[in-house]
C-alpha cells in the first residue's frame, strides 16, 4: 500500500469523508483510493487545520498568520510519512518533483 501510516490521520479523514459522502447521498468508500495524491491529500488538510488551531483567533482570517503558522507544524505520523515545511511554506524532504 502507498498509504505509509494508516493511523488515525487516515481514520479521522476517512470517517468525515465518509459522513460528508453519506450526507449528500452517496455510497461509503471501505477504503481511500490507494495513490500518493490521495494521501498527500490527507496531510495538506491536516496541516492547514493544525496550521489555523495553533494561530490566534482573531488572527485566523490573516493569510500571512496562517502561513506563518503552517511553517511551525510538523508530525511523524502523516500519512504519506513525516510532515514539515520549510519557511517558504514548501514541504520538507518531499517525494515529488514539480517540473515546468
Amino acid at each position: 500500500t502507498l498509504y505509509r501510516n494508516r493511523n488515525q490521520h487516515y481514520e479521522d479523514f476517512h470517517a468525515r469523508f465518509n459522513k460528508y459522502r453519506a450526507s449528500v447521498g452517496k455510497e461509503e468508500w471501505d477504503e481511500l483510493p490507494d495513490n500518493y495524491a490521495v494521501s498527500t491529500m490527507v496531510d495538506a488538510i491536516t496541516s492547514i487545520v493544525k496550521a489555523i488551531g495553533a494561530t490566534h483567533l482573531i488572527s485566523r482570517t490573516n493569510g500571512h498568520a496562517v502561513m506563518q503558522s503552517l511553517h511551525q507544524v510538523a508530525f511523524e505520523d502523516g500519512v504519506s510519512g513525516a510532515v514539515s515545511f520549510t519557511d517558504f511554506g514548501d514541504r520538507k524532504d518531499a517525494q515529488f518533483s514539480i517540473i515546468n
